[in-house]
């Protein structure tokens, strides 16, 4: 019979046997190694290329390769080669993995991992407070911000259009995802027709070697500038009248603000316009109170220079006169020549605008009347005096507009129907004449035209030499009835009227001086 044995071990032997099945599993456990070993970056659309080498296999390896957004998505080669990733609108960072399996025999001896990151960069531009237009000279701050990316330098060049075509580029590096860069705005090309021009603005992104662009952004660039300043109600361009409203607009940004209008010529200023604290409005008005300490040399653009102010989003002054225009414009300014300097129905205290402003000249001899609250159109005397006589001329309220505006026929001519300075000049050089007339008489001139029902004195005060000059009767007073025509009371000097009338007809204002509203300027 066979003797059995027992065996007993001791901790030391099975310390050693577990050392040993310890050594033995781990000389033939799979192992794998990937290739690239470290994260990369590529640009969107480009590749990476993978592959892999096993060790310690027992059996048969397979490999399964997975791809983050990557295409193909995955494999089961041990060497895919070329991955290629998309364009993400935020950039990616993607998981790339390889697990091997060892199997010998139908039985899994193992498995092993390696893994990777590929980034794929993104970056965005924003623009400070989201502007969209802003004023030359401003600092404007654009922001870029990467995404897709990990730690490591990025680079950030921000490239700007300028208004000549040309661009600018400036470059930073960040360890952070952000980079700010500010711009100061080109000025508005002298010249520009638009006063404004397109600032254009896009950055590039450099991270480990890939690239990434971001969509382009514009700002519109404006100078400050006058699109209109011009009479409200009829809206002529650089015309404005005293105490009327004014319709006024400005080239600017929309982020301008405290606006101030005004007109600066003259120590101290001639006009003084109230209301323009906007970019647009028609509330502007220059006082009758201006109005009321002017010349006749005020008017017109003697003081015409429109200026206007405002400050930009930033806080930036900006000015700028009308007459930096090209060409150089300048406002025209116009009285209403039915009012007084107060805006008010004229007084004899108080003569209309007409009066008081058709004197420097733009009615010649204007300055030799007095104005008198009448409605007749003027008046002459002569006074004899001692020494010499006093001559005494007048102009009424009618005066200012139209003379006979209905018009007459006397002796085939006609008469009638000249307006505004026109017509003051006519009745200036009647009135004139009646002086002049009357001088003669009072000199000695004969006047023997006889005497009639109606004043029973002789003469018709024109002289018997200037009788035959306009064709009239020394036997009649009134050869050409303008008592029936015009008045019963050129009965007694109808002839005398006639000569002045004829005189006087066709006589013109100065048109480069007649600054009243509906005048020859206007």
């Amino acid at each position: 019979m066979a003797q059995s044995r027992a065996y007993r071990m001791t901790m030391g032997q099975i310390f050693f046997l577990s050392v040993i099945i310890l050594w033995s599993a781990s000389l033939f456990a799979v192992e794998v190694t990937m290739t690239p070993s470290e994260d990369q970056a590529v640009t969107a659309g480009n590749s990476a290329n993978f592959s892999c080498s096993t060790s310690g296999a027992q059996g048969e390896v397979t490999y399964s390769w997975s791809f983050q957004n990557g295409s193909p998505s995955n494999s089961t080669s041990q060497n895919p080669g070329a991955v290629t990733f998309g364009q993400t609108a935020a950039g990616s960072v993607n998981e790339c993995k390889v697990t091997v399996t060892d199997t010998k025999d139908g039985t899994v001896c193992g498995t092993a991992s390696a893994s990777t990151k590929v980034y794929v960069p993104a970056v965005t531009l924003k623009v400070e407070e989201d502007i969209t237009e802003c004023m030359e000279g401003r600092d404007v701050t654009y922001t870029g911000t990467a995404t897709g990316t990990g730690s490591g330098l990025k680079y950030f060049t921000f490239t700007y259009s300028n208004p000549d075509g040309t661009t600018t580029t400036d470059t930073d590096w960040s360890l952070d995802d952000v980079e700010d860069n500010t711009r100061t705005m080109p000025d508005v090309p002298d010249g520009d027709t638009d006063h404004k021009y397109s600032a254009t603005a896009t950055v590039k992104l450099e991270y480990k070697g890939a690239t990434a662009n971001s969509s382009t952004i514009s700002v519109s660039v404006y100078e400050l500038w006058v699109e209109y300043f011009r009479d409200a109600a009829t809206g002529k361009d650089w015309q404005v009248v005293v105490g009327e409203n004014i319709a006024y607009k400005a080239i600017a940004s929309s982020d301008c603000t405290n606006w101030q209008w005004d007109m600066q010529d003259g120590v101290p200023d001639a006009w003084n316009p109230t209301g323009g604290q906007a970019k647009q409005g028609s509330d502007m008005k220059i006082p009758y109170s201006d109005q009321e300490r002017a010349g006749p040399g005020w008017f017109g653009d003697a003081y015409g220079t429109v200026d206007v102010y405002c400050e930009d989003g930033d806080g930036n002054s900006h000015h700028f006169y009308s007459t930096s225009m090209n060409p150089s414009r300048k406002a025209k300014v116009f009285f209403d020549p039915n009012l007084n300097a107060k805006g008010e129905a004229p007084s004899q205290a108080m003569p209309p605008c007409w009066y008081l402003f058709w004197k420097n000249g733009a009615v010649p001899d204007l300055d030799s009347f007095e104005y008198k609250h009448m409605n007749a159109y003027g008046e002459s005397q002569v006074v004899q005096g001692f020494f010499w006589d006093t001559h005494v001329l007048r102009v009424g309220i009618p005066a200012g507009g139209t003379h006979y505006p209905g018009g007459m026929l006397i002796n085939g001519t006609e008469f009638g129907g000249a307006t505004g300075i026109d017509c003051c000049a006519e009745v200036v050089k009647h009135e004139m004449k009646h002086n002049v007339y009357a001088v003669m008489i009072n000199s000695g001139a004969a006047d023997n035209d006889p005497p009639t029902a109606v004043d029973n004195f002789r003469g018709d005060w024109l002289s018997d030499s200037e009788e035959p000059t306009f064709r009239c009767s020394i036997l009649n007073k009134d050869t050409f009835n303008l008592a029936g025509i015009k008045s019963p009371v050129y009965s007694g000097y109808g002839d005398n009227e006639y000569a002045v009338m004829v005189h006087a007809r066709g006589t013109k204002g100065v048109v480069a001086k007649d600054w009243s509203k509906g005048g020859k300027q206007w």
